[in-house]
């Protein structure tokens, strides 16, 4: 396993790693920044979903297997391709329609994510993906104001912490049946 994570592992030593039986081994391998593209493409279509992740966080993994990986089996994997800043607007529209909710709740948390799909997922039936809404500063004022009569005291606290939120929403959040929601709306 040390070769596999190690900056001054070789070419040869990848080569040999990269078919390794050992799941671990194969994950460090796929997180080194020294693993070459074409082995990373290799280990992007690898059995394990660890293995996969770990290629997902690789500086070095090209658009082209993150959109790949963006339709992944996993549901893990696919929340770790939503998660990432700088990801092409096309994978976070894509991915903001996903049947899992966890990986709508990464799209509405990555502040890259297209400000139509946010609108959408401002309405989600997940909470976690209408909380990740409120809390992104990229959310516009009037998606932020349609999340302060939100059902969800979770939501309307991420509500009254994000920076962003306009103050006519902070004076409504200050009034909220919910004193913890009053108190985030106090602090702010």
């Amino acid at each position: 396993m040390r070769f596999a994570a190690s900056p001054d592992t070789d070419l040869r030593t990848f080569r040999e790693l990269v078919n390794d039986q050992e799941e671990y081994v194969r994950a460090a391998l796929a997180e080194n920044d020294n693993c070459p593209v074409e082995l990373l493409q290799q280990l992007a279509h690898d059995e394990s979903e660890d293995v996969r992740n770990a290629v997902v966080q690789n500086p070095n993994t090209t658009h082209e297997m993150l959109i790949e990986l963006s339709s992944d089996p996993s549901w893990s994997v696919r929340m770790n391709v939503a998660s990432i800043e700088g990801i092409p607007s096309s994978i976070l529209s894509k991915l903001s329609k996903d049947s899992d909710g966890g990986v709508r709740a990464a799209v509405a948390s990555n502040v890259d994510t297209p400000v139509s799909c946010l609108s959408k997922l401002a309405h989600d039936s997940y909470e976690w993906a209408r909380m990740g809404v409120a809390q992104n500063p990229s959310t516009p004022a009037s998606v932020l104001r349609s999340l302060s009569h939100d059902s969800s005291d979770q939501v309307r606290i991420r509500l009254a912490q994000n920076r962003n939120t306009p103050y006519d929403v902070i004076k409504v959040l200050r009034q909220d049946p919910s004193e913890a929601v009053q108190y985030y709306a106090d602090i702010r």
